[in-house]
């Protein structure tokens, strides 16, 4: 599926195959949607592969949420081995 805006004289074109937006074209400018499992965007890159976004904070916020969830994983496991 295409969609298609206009903003004064500028048109951009956005590409949703199978319904997930994977690109944009506004003149001869190309951008390329990197997305996550869930289909979030992480990332977005021009045609030459340069990163023009990536979303970091989330990112940093769930490694940490797996880093205190594996630390306290490790915890119960030492203390389940103590008592043993």
């Amino acid at each position: 599926m295409l969609y298609q805006t206009t903003v004064g004289s500028s048109s951009t074109d956005y590409i949703f195959p199978g319904g997930m937006r994977i690109g944009k074209v506004t003149g001869t400018t190309s951008s390329y949607y990197q997305t996550d499992a869930l289909g979030s965007t992480r990332l977005v890159t021009s045609s030459s592969g340069s990163v023009l976004f990536a979303e970091k904070e989330k990112c940093k916020r769930l490694e940490t949420a797996i880093d205190i969830r594996t630390e306290k994983a490790n915890r119960t496991k030492q203390e389940l081995q103590s008592e043993s």
